[in-house]
């Protein structure tokens, strides 16, 4: 027989060899619609004899190796980590548990010692420490014991002591790496803190609630110790009916059981009966019967036995010894397991963050482990006690879930009742039977991760900032990894709701599986909703014996848990869990169905798949920073140019160059308009804020941060964006952060950068309050809805598609606002906010380019929310079959929708030009503040179509140059760059119909009388946009039809392949 533990590889494997491999061992012949579990076990066939021999064959000429943990690669030595399994295996098989005796779950009575080990609450065996002589296993009965096993572990094996699951509990509340200043203490994880602050909420220790609970069922005591308030008659004073106990720690509200420790009660009090704290002190307090209510009269004090328990604490003396069994079993994985895989990821980010990519070294790396001893090996220790050393070495492990004993194992388990078993890699047809669809996403994830910090340890200088950007990019994929391993807990917990719901299904053994699932979802769920979650933890902590008693129905219970998809986890796992994710508990009850527009509301018409709400709300940023208390007011036409003779600034007025009075820049203070740029206000991220300056400053490290054999093109490098700051480099700005440098100057009142031409000190208050308040959203806003377009394509070639459907989801929150949401399609006005979106239709209006002339919706949103809608759909087609995946065509959207925005900065640029033409026109600060803003957008895409009609545009709007050239000519030079401006798939988009005539108001004799423009750009330009509105409603049409096609495909094949094997006659057909 061959050993799948000694099988090695590492990356000079040939990739062929292990994926036929991988092919020959994952087929197998299944049918029926269900399949026994024992079916797992049956004796290998040819094939995968055949399999095993061509991988063994292949490992043995390789120098470095490292054994694959379920399909994921791993870049250092961890065998010793996985081997966590095995303690795990040898506490759930061992000799020593007392077989289940199927008692109910609170009756301690019917069935003798029902709630016992055998006839004490544990073996006295267990209170002898077991102690190791650094990693050599004693051999005492103590430690070969369950208890010993867990306490003190046993195969897991360090350099010089003993890896122990209770270790991972007792120690993770102190864990910690990295120094000051780059390291996030396990505790602070917000995974790892969520669980931390829910227990601590509830009465157990913050840091060891998971240690203490199963540390409980081993001893058949409360959970936390069994913490009492023991009051002796001295602490009972009748004549203030208070209850004296120093440092209590109980408030008002809080609920307490009185137990009159076999003597007499305190008169007034009932033993056995809740009670509720009100008027607490700190070493006092008094009772109620009911929460908040009147105290109640003490007129006896008792006995000195005697003593109060706070309700939460939940007491593993009083149900069956299969609960107890259960909560040990299940909740090892799932209470201390679980939080430590999550540290060991945080760990890994820890390192990378801090420069430190060689820590983590251990005895075990050998001079041949090129990667071991780097922040990846914390990253493969995750994976190892994910997984561990009984899953095979192949893509899906052990075949369905014979092998395994972690959380990986789980995983195969529960998608056999819910479905979910849909693997790309299982064969399989039956969704209810194979290789889970999370553990693949998982697992993939993994290898993700393990590629982002391979590619943080290839910068050169670990400290810079370049190496930290990198680093945020794993600690992504860990949120979307913590998250997804949720899904196996949430299935079990459903699954024993249904099982428990009745007085025959609430055995100590099922309501001990329903505990353990549930405890571990619990503070995911208060996180989310905190009245689900306490509906849940009612149930399940203060279950009651009969079904008749419960609080809650299992209908009710299981819908708020369903609400809370959506929002489970943290970070960029928020969303990654669906109602599809978790399935159907078959044939007993439906699932959900993911919904996106009941909970998320389109931006003029354009309806996300995945939530953006807070992106959008960057608008309301720009809001309260344009109000006029912190902008302060528009003087208009009387204020001229450059008038700056006006020596004390009134600000509400907008007279003079300052901020107000003598005062130069705008100040610093909290919720002031430079503090909302700096530091945002309105769009939370998941533990910061977002920022509109945020946009430009990172832009020269700015990057998708997938796998380099995706071919990410960064910020910087973007065509449009490159074209920016090609040209602003040029005019001696910072090559990437000119954006910054332009807002940061107007707000401060001094040059731009080391560009000598404009002073904002010199220009006039109104001209600086428009730089503001239109250059946030050209300068800042504007190329940032580009790079989240980019985002979304660089995603799609890495064929993270979701990822990429939420980047194209920003791109639109970014350029419509929070202010278009539920207004659907061809809102304009007011209602139409403040960002690009209202832009387009202000401008429309002055040049005649609206839906219907002179109002409505502009034909160049239209146009431009055609083509998000069509980039929507093909990034939506690729999430859902990356088979289908066509990222050029979503490439030649992004260029498309890039250029036809520049078509409201063009007009803009027009009618300012035309307004400042001469002085009494009207050349006020604030009209050549307006033509500063909208000539800055696009004066780098008319240098690359034209570099002396962008030079004399720049005189005009950068150098306040109104005598070099006239407006005609500056007209008529800009005009000419039309068929070139923009880039890729863009050129042509831009041409005189689309940017129109110039009016004085809104009709046609009032058109103002200049040389009318002429397009020369391509013919087919204009036509396809005319037919894109009708090829959206199509592509809707068709995607609806192929996904109906395709349902009906499977099902037919299901039908097919059913009837086949059926007709086979080898004995394997349904179970009845």
């Amino acid at each position: 027989a061959l050993d799948r533990k000694s099988l090695r590889t590492n990356r000079s494997i040939s990739s062929d060899q292990v994926h036929l491999a991988q092919l020959i061992i994952i087929s197998r012949t299944t049918t029926g619609t269900m399949r026994k579990h024992n079916n797992h076990n049956n004796a290998p066939n040819i094939a995968s004899m055949i399999a095993f021999v061509l991988l063994a064959t292949s490992f043995k000429s390789v120098s470095a190796t490292y054994t694959y943990i379920a399909g994921y690669e791993p870049r250092s030595t961890v065998t010793e980590h996985a081997e966590i399994d095995l303690d795990v295996k040898d506490i759930m098989t061992h000799d020593d548990w007392p077989s289940n005796n199927g008692g109910a779950y609170k009756d301690c009575t019917t069935i003798t010692n029902a709630c016992k080990w055998d006839t004490n609450m544990y073996p006295t065996l267990w209170d002898t420490a077991c102690t190791h002589n650094l990693a050599t296993v004693s051999t005492s009965n103590a430690c070969k014991s369950p208890y010993g096993i867990y306490s003190a572990g046993k195969n897991s094996l360090k350099s010089s002591s003993v890896r122990s699951i209770a270790g991972f509990a007792s120690s993770i509340g102190t864990k910690e790496s990295g120094p000051i200043g780059a390291k996030v203490a396990a505790k602070d994880n917000q995974f790892i803190g969520a669980m931390n602050n829910f227990w601590k909420s509830k009465g157990l220790n913050e840091l060891t609630w998971g240690q203490d609970i199963i540390e409980a069922a081993f001893k058949g005591e409360k959970v936390n110790g069994g913490r009492d308030l023991v009051i002796p008659t001295t602490g009972v004073t009748t004549s203030t009916n208070t209850i004296k106990f120093d440092a209590h720690g109980l408030s008002d509200g809080d609920s307490v059981q009185y137990n009159n420790g076999d003597g007499t009660a305190i008169t007034g009090l009932t033993h056995g009966t809740n009670y509720f704290v009100v008027n607490k002190d700190t070493n006092t307090f008094m009772l109620s019967a009911s929460s908040g209510g009147s105290a109640i009269a003490l007129s006896g004090t008792g006995n000195d036995n005697q003593y109060f328990t706070p309700k939460h604490n939940f007491d593993f003396g009083v149900v069956g010894r299969d609960f107890r069994k259960e909560v040990i079993q299940k909740g090892m994985i799932y209470l201390n397991i679980f939080p430590y895989v999550i540290w060991e990821m945080q760990d890994a980010i820890n390192d990378c963050n801090a420069g430190s990519l060689a820590d983590n070294t251990q005895s075990y790396c050998s001079p041949s482990d090129t990667y071991c001893g780097q922040s990846v090996h914390a990253w493969d220790e995750a994976v190892a006690f994910f997984a561990g050393s009984l899953e095979s070495v192949t893509k899906g492990g052990v075949t369905g879930y014979s092998g395994g004993y972690l959380q990986y194992y789980l995983a195969d388990k529960r998608c056999e009742n819910f479905g979910t078993c849909t693997a790309s890699y299982d064969t399989n047809a039956d969704e209810y039977a194979g290789e889970s669809k999370v553990n693949e996403e998982i697992i993939a994830l993994f290898q993700r991760g393990e590629d982002e910090i391979s590619a943080a340890v290839d910068i050169t200088s670990t400290t810079s900032a370049a190496a930290k950007t990198k680093c945020d990019v794993p600690a992504k994929t860990m949120e979307e990894v913590a998250t997804k391993m949720l899904v196996p807990f949430i299935q079990g917990t459903i699954r024993y709701l249904y099982k428990t719901q009745t007085t025959s299904g609430r055995t100590a053994k099922q309501a001990g599986e329903l505990f353990a699932f549930a405890s571990t979802i619990l503070p995911f769920i208060h996180a989310v909703d905190p009245a689900a979650a306490k509906m849940l933890y009612t149930h399940v902590w203060e279950m009651p014996a009969d079904p008749a008693d419960d609080v809650n129905t299992l209908a009710d219970i299981k819908s708020a848990i369903e609400a809370t998809y959506p929002k489970l986890g943290f970070g960029a796992g928020i969303g990654t869990i669906k109602c599809s994710d978790i399935g159907q508990l078959y044939p007993y009850l439906s699932g959900c169905v993911d919904t996106v527009s009941s909970t998320i509301e389109d931006y003029a018409g354009y309806e996300p798949i995945t939530d953006v709400t807070m992106h959008s709300r960057i608008d309301l940023d720009l809001e309260a920073i344009t109000t006029a208390a912190n902008i302060g007011g528009t003087c208009g036409s009387s204020c001229k140019l450059s008038d700056c003779s006006v020596a004390t600034t009134v600000m509400a007025a907008g007279t003079g160059c300052n901020y107000d009075g003598t005062t130069l820049p705008w100040p610093t203070t909290a919720d002031g308009s430079f503090d909302i740029w700096t530091n945002g206000e309105h769009s939370k991220k998941s533990t910061s804020m977002r920022t509109i300056r945020g946009f430009v400053s990172g832009a020269k490290t700015k990057a998708s941060g997938n796998s380099p054999s995706t071919q990410d093109v960064a910020y910087k490098d973007n065509k449009f964006i490159a074209i920016m700051n090609k040209y602003w480099k040029s005019k001696n700005l910072d090559e990437h952060t000119w954006g910054e440098q332009m807002i940061k100057a107007a707000f401060e009142g001094t040059k731009v950068g080391s560009n000598t031409h404009l002073d904002f000190s010199t220009v006039g208050r109104d001209f600086r309050k428009e730089a503001i308040q239109k250059g946030i959203v050209y300068t800042n806003i504007f190329p940032y809805v580009i790079w989240e377009m980019q985002d979304a394509v660089n995603d799609c070639n890495a064929e993270k598609y979701i990822d990429a459907v939420h980047a194209w989801d920003t791109a639109v929150a970014l350029y419509a606002g929070s202010k278009t949401r539920g207004k659907g399609y061809g809102i304009h006005g007011p209602d139409g906010g403040n960002l690009q979106y209202r832009l387009a239709d202000k401008r429309c209006i002055n040049f005649k380019t609206c839906a219907n002339g002179f109002s409505g919706t502009s034909n160049v949103n239209q146009d431009i929310f055609a083509l998000f809608n069509l980039g929507k759909e093909e990034a939506k087609k690729s999430a859902v079959a990356s088979s289908t995946a066509d990222c050029a065509q979503l490439n030649t959207l992004k260029e498309k929708i890039s250029t036809l925005s520049l078509v409201p900065f063009v007009q803009g640029t027009l009618r300012y030009l035309y307004k400042t033409r001469n002085d009494d026109s009207g050349r006020s600060a604030k009209q050549v503040g307006e033509l500063w803003a909208f000539a800055t957008a696009i004066l780098p895409f008319v240098a690359e179509a034209d570099a002396n009609a962008a030079e004399m545009l720049y005189r005009r709007a950068w150098q306040l140059d109104f005598t070099s050239n006239s407006y005609e000519e500056i007209k008529s030079a800009l005009e000419a760059t039309y068929p070139k401006l923009g880039a890729g798939a863009g050129f042509g988009l831009v041409t005189c119909e689309a940017v129109g005539g110039l009016y004085h108001g809104p009709s046609d004799a009032q058109r103002i009388s200049t040389r009318a423009c002429s397009s020369t750009s391509r013919p087919e330009a204009s036509m396809d946009l005319r037919l894109v509105g009708g090829l959206t409603f199509l592509a809707f049409a068709l995607t609806a039809l192929s996904a109906y096609t395709c349902f009906l495909k499977r099902r037919a094949e299901k039908k097919y392949n059913t009837a086949v094997f059926q007709g086979m006659g080898n004995g394997t057909g349904p179970q009845a």
